[in-house]
This record gives C-alpha cells, sequence and structure tokens, in this order.
C-alpha cells in the first residue's frame, strides 16, 4: 500500500491533540453544567422550591399560640401539605410562650400529615368553622415568644450536626417580647449558616414590618395579607407560594447553550469540498 508523505506532519499532530483536549473540557464542562442545571431545575418552579432554599435542610418553627385560628388555619394546613407532598425531609418545632421539638431535622415530610387534620374545619359553628381541639392547648398558656423557637431551632440543628440548613417560620409574628431579642435570635441564625424564611399568617401591619426590618424582604414567601375578594382569596390561599424567575436555572442553561457554541466554532470537523472531476 502506499503512503502519501507529510512534510509538516508534527505540526498536525500537536493541533490535533490540542483538538482533543479542547474537546474533551467542552464535554466534562457541559456534563457539569448539565447535571447542576438538573439539580436546580428539581425545585426550581415549584411551590416547594419558593418556600425552601434549594440544597438545605429545612425546620420548620410553627406558632401555635392563642392567635392562630380561622383563616390562618387555612395557610398552616397548606404550609404542610406542601411540604408532605415534596417527598423531601424536615424537622418540626411548635412555639408558643416556649418551643418544643415534635421532629428532628431529616424526617420524611410525611410525618407532618399527622399535623395537618387539627388545621382542617370539621364544622361550622356561627356561621364560624369549628376545627378540632389543638392538642397543645393545655401545654402552651401564656405569651408568645418567638425568639424560642428561631433557638431551639438553631440548637436542633446544631445538635443534628446539620451543616446547611433553613428555619422556616410559620407565624402571625405577634411577639411582646423585645425587638432586640428577635434581632439577636435572627442574628445568631446568619452566624450559624442558617437561610431564614418567613411564612406570614396574616400579620398585623407593625408586626410584619418590623420581621420585615429584622429578616428583610426576601425572607417573606408568600402574601401577608388576603384579597377581599373571597374567590380570589380562595384561589390565593390553594397556591400562596409562588415561585420567582429562576435566576439560576437561567445562568446554568445560558452557560451550557454558550459551551455548546464554543464547541461548534472551535471544535467542528473541516468542511471538505466536493472533489473535482478532471
Amino acid at each position: 500500500m502506499s503512503t502519501i508523505g507529510l512534510a509538516d506532519f508534527e505540526r498536525v499532530r500537536r493541533a490535533g491533540l490540542r483538538t482533543a483536549a479542547l474537546r474533551i473540557a467542552l464535554l466534562l464542562g457541559a456534563a457539569a453544567l448539565f447535571a447542576l442545571a438538573f439539580l436546580e431545575s428539581r425545585g426550581t418552579g415549584s411551590e416547594v422550591g419558593a418556600l425552601l432554599p434549594a440544597g438545605t435542610s429545612p425546620i420548620v418553627v410553627l406558632d401555635i399560640s392563642a392567635s392562630i385560628s380561622g383563616p390562618t388555619n387555612t395557610r398552616v394546613y397548606t404550609t404542610l401539605r406542601t411540604l408532605a407532598d415534596s417527598n423531601g425531609t424536615a424537622g418540626l418545632v411548635v412555639v408558643s410562650d416556649t418551643a418544643y421539638e415534635l421532629l428532628p431535622p431529616g424526617s420524611p415530610t410525611q410525618e407532618l400529615r399527622a399535623l395537618m387534620r387539627f388545621f382542617v374545619p370539621v364544622g361550622v359553628k356561627n356561621g364560624i368553622p369549628a376545627y378540632p381541639p389543638n392538642p397543645w392547648q393545655q401545654t402552651f398558656q401564656a405569651g408568645t415568644r418567638l425568639s424560642a423557637g428561631l433557638d431551639e431551632a438553631r440548637r436542633t440543628f446544631v445538635r443534628a450536626g446539620v451543616d446547611k440548613g433553613s428555619v422556616i417560620l410559620v407565624s402571625d409574628l405577634a411577639d411582646a417580647e423585645d425587638p432586640s431579642v428577635l434581632a439577636d435570635s435572627i442574628a445568631n441564625l446568619r452566624r450559624a449558616n442558617l437561610a431564614f424564611r418567613i411564612v406570614p399568617l396574616f400579620p398585623l401591619g407593625r408586626d410584619l414590618a418590623l420581621w420585615t426590618q429584622l429578616a428583610g424582604a426576601d425572607a417573606i414567601t408568600a402574601p401577608a395579607t388576603l384579597p377581599s375578594d373571597i374567590k380570589a382569596a380562595r384561589a390565593q390561599e390553594a397556591h400562596p407560594f409562588r415561585p420567582g424567575l429562576p435566576a439560576g436555572l437561567l445562568t446554568l442553561a445560558a452557560a451550557l447553550v454558550l459551551l455548546l457554541a464554543v464547541n461548534e466554532q472551535f471544535c467542528a470537523r473541516l468542511p471538505i469540498g466536493r472533489r473535482s472531476r478532471w
């Protein structure tokens, strides 16, 4: 078999190695971006994704003080249902004047279904929905100290050795404590690298303003008021957690498209024209 000599074979060989290395690097980068985009998409566009910071192990701090009743029960139920339907994990701390850990972090969210029945009306009394007796009614008697719930959640994470956690406060935000005490509890969460979110149970304006100042507007995960129209209110409370723009997913998708464009630009096959006939 005859061969055709190539005067600059070494130069062509080096170029081929560079192209092969670039292709491998781009392939690995594309695979990594695709994996990250897949993980990001699992919580993006969903109600649980709007409720929970991505990649965190949550603890729900549930306010069960006497002021939690009526329409607030519907939102508590929806919050528990959203978490239970996620088939993930979550801890649970209940709080009024004191705090008590009911579920440790990492518990299956299906465990929350046992509590949901206490927030579903069983009838109507004098035109007002009647709810089952609260199992903590006799345990929590005094006022509300939400700082106790936040502190208990933080200590629970420490005991469990969880590195990346989030605290979800479900409350009407009514609290008789000095604001400095609440500020210290929130600051301690941040020092422990714990994300903080609030599900507001239709708080008074002054209470909402205080917590927004302490925790930031981004911490509020759902509308703080009910629409005056009954139909609109029911629609809102059926799905109170509205996912925002998936900035992280869009960034990863744009990076993946850019990587594919680079691959086409530098690693595409050389076009070979049709051989002319003599």
